[in-house]
């Protein structure tokens, strides 16, 4: 609904409400039996948003003056009047949309209780602020006319009371009818439509016949007017909330009603001691049936979440793929579902009161056994294992264990356990660890051939395409001597005699990279120096080696310390944009240990990388029993340390060939 519609049709009933609550008045005074627009704005307020509050403030403003106009309070009254309305409307409006949608059902006795106490202490400070005002302000006489004494105490009583009640009566019947009439709609049944009907006509007839005839009479009983309590205990209980907070409005209704017929106790000659106490009345009532509906209210919820909770662990607990048992302190199983039953072969009959050694694997119930006896104890909270399990055939299957206490009031009751097949979860994780073995054993034999392979196409690069290229150019050499010099064909074959030197170069290069001839016969160190020089010449970096005096290694050792030596220097030449690498080999006792240090970029080690160079190099270690660590950040470089202990035993390789005879 727009926002004009509903402002609009805000100002019609509170109009309406002033007009109504006017007839009430005692004697010629402007004070209201109950004031129930207050209630009306202070809900319209509750339900909107703040930024919208003043297109209803301003809307009630013409409403109260048109309401007022035919008792000619006076304008500077209207003022009082719609000041002090309005702030009281704002004030609880304010502090109630903090709690809201909470306040808006009143279902939980904290709801209520937030809820009374601001309807309670809102209008009491109003009316302090706003009758003290009004008391310094206005003449003797201006307050004689509408009816103020003067005292300051039964004025702001009257005025507090009258508002108070108002609000705690008229404020849940309009919201719980705004909030909850398409509920009603839904759940509507003509049973429930007739008791809500018989309830309402009960408390309409008991309120005309109470508090109109028989109080006309003045001398009944005052439990007589303890009746319609009975009907306000039906409503809280069988409707709830919202039953509570409309039965309590039509009986305040209604006894107003009667008034305006002339036949309650709000006769001219009534006075006004005998209303306040009729409005504290009804103030008493409505404080504890609300509060007794929220707790009624807040118990059917608890329940009816009891029941869904059971309904979902029954569901749960029925329809789970995994076995599921409660079990007493003893291990005898109380509860099993149709999953443990096709798990283990059993029948729900035949399992309950089984005990849970009687279908566990002998050689895996000890362990079971001590983690359990520890559970008892309280010395863990839960426990998980994997163990076998014997099924009615006589087969066994793997099953994941969880166990854990249910614990109520500080005292274990009983043991709740899943069990998980995980028969073929086991057997590809054997089959998985079976061909990783099978893995990690082919590896050293494909890094030998591939060493091999590196050793055959490097004698094939050197002694081979290495002689022949060096033919080639000893031929050009001795055909460019026969030609004149100042001939073009001196020229040319100079110019090719060059290029084949440098083809020779990188000939040479190659067969070194793919097999190191210095590693093979002068040690570690001296091939660390080749390296490190082939790789700041190639890539005009600064690699500055610092190698201390080695005792001789074993060949796998000192191959395996030249790869990762040449990956690593590799990586930093390609990746890490530093014009300086430090590159350390020492022994430390029994232990080799080399760094390469880059000052580049470095990386972030979380980060997934790609490529089989770093893996290459782990394997390596990994088969000579060593290991890798790399330490990098982001813009700090990277440091790449390789150890191995030196006492090894000789790894299983192709047998090394022995070197070509040299031309």
């Amino acid at each position: 609904m727009p926002l004009l519609a509903k402002s609009l049709l805000l100002a019609l009933l509170y109009y309406m409400l002033v007009v109504v609550a006017l007839k009430l008045r005692l004697s010629d005074s402007t004070l209201a039996l109950i004031w129930p627009s207050n209630a009306l704005l202070i809900a319209v307020l509750l339900l909107n948003p703040k930024r919208q509050w003043w297109v209803y403030l301003l809307a009630v403003i013409p409403a109260h003056i048109a309401g007022m106009s035919s008792y000619h309070v006076g304008f500077w009254w209207l003022v009082y009047q719609i000041l002090s309305n309005s702030a009281m409307a704002i004030g609880c409006a304010a502090i109630l949309q903090r709690f809201r949608p909470a306040v808006l059902h009143f279902e939980t006795l904290k709801e209520v209780l937030i809820f009374l106490v601001v309807a309670v202490g809102i209008p009491a400070l109003v009316s302090v602020i706003a009758v003290y005002v009004v008391e310094k302000l206005a003449s003797q006489a201006t307050l004689s006319a509408h009816g103020w004494s003067h005292e300051f105490g039964p004025v702001w009583a009257g005025r507090w009371i009258t508002n108070s009640a108002s609000i705690m009566v008229f404020v849940p019947a309009i919201l719980v009818c705004i909030t909850e009439w398409r509920s009603w709609l839904r759940n509507l049944s003509w049973r429930r439509f007739g008791e809500a009907a018989l309830l309402a006509l009960l408390v309409v007839m008991l309120t005309f016949q109470i508090y109109g005839h028989v109080y006309a009479t003045r001398n009944a009983s005052p439990v007589v007017y303890l009746i319609p309590i009975p009907l306000l205990l039906w409503a809280a209980v069988r409707f709830g909330s919202a039953g509570a907070c409309l039965c309590l409005a039509l009986l305040v209704s209604v006894s107003s009603w009667c008034a305006y017929l002339g036949e309650g106790p709000f006769l001219r000659s009534v006075s006004i001691d005998r209303v306040v106490v009729l409005q504290l009345f009804w103030m008493m009532i409505s404080a504890p049936v609300l509060a007794l509906a929220a707790v009624i209210q807040e118990r059917r919820m608890a329940h009816q979440a009891t029941l869904e909770s059971e309904e979902r662990f029954r569901y749960l607990f029925s329809q789970a793929p995994i076995g599921i048992a409660l079990e007493d302190m003893e291990g005898n199983l109380l509860f099993v579902n149709p999953a443990l039953c096709s798990m283990l072969g059993y029948t729900q009959q035949e399992l309950t009161g089984m005990n849970c050694t009687q279908f566990a694997d002998p050689e895996d119930e000890k362990e079971d056994w001590e983690q359990f006896q520890a559970l008892r104890a309280g010395i863990v909270r839960s426990y998980q294992i994997e163990k076998r399990y014997l099924r009615k055939g006589g087969s066994r299957i793997w099953g994941q264990l969880n166990v854990s206490m249910l614990v109520r009031s500080g005292q274990p009751t009983m043991v709740l356990a899943t069990v998980e097949d995980i028969t073929e979860k086991r057997a590809a994780l054997e089959e998985l660890t079976r061909a990783h073995s099978e893995l990690q054993q082919f590896t050293p034999l494909l890094l030998a051939a591939q060493e091999e392979e590196r050793r055959r196409i490097s004698r094939e690069l050197h002694d081979d395409f290495g002689q022949r290229l060096s033919l080639l150019m000893v031929e050009l050499d001795a055909l460019g001597r026969e030609l004149p010099e100042e001939t073009a064909g001196h020229a040319k074959i100079g110019r090719l005699l060059g290029e084949l030197g440098e083809l020779g170069s990188d000939i040479h290069n190659m067969s070194h990279q793919l097999h190191s001839r210095k590693l093979q016969f002068l040690g570690l160190s001296a091939a660390l120096k080749d390296i490190c020089q082939q790789f700041g010449t190639q890539y005009h970096i600064t690699v500055h080696l610092t190698a201390e005096e080695l005792p001789e290694l074993p060949r796998e050792v000192s191959l395996c310390f030249y790869r990762v030596a040449q990956e690593a220097l590799a990586n930093a030449a390609k990746h890490s944009k530093s014009t300086r690498i430090e590159v350390n080999l020492l022994t430390e006792g029994k232990v080799l240990r080399m760094r390469i240090k880059d000052f580049g970029r470095g990386f972030d080690p979380e980060m997934q990388r790609s490529g089989l160079g770093l893996i290459s190099m782990q394997e390596r270690l990994r088969m000579i029993g060593g290991a890798m660590q790399i330490h990098t950040m982001p813009g700090q470089g990277t440091e790449v340390e390789a150890e191995a202990s030196l006492e090894l035993t000789e790894l299983p390789v192709t047998k090394e060939e022995r070197p070509a005879k040299q031309v």
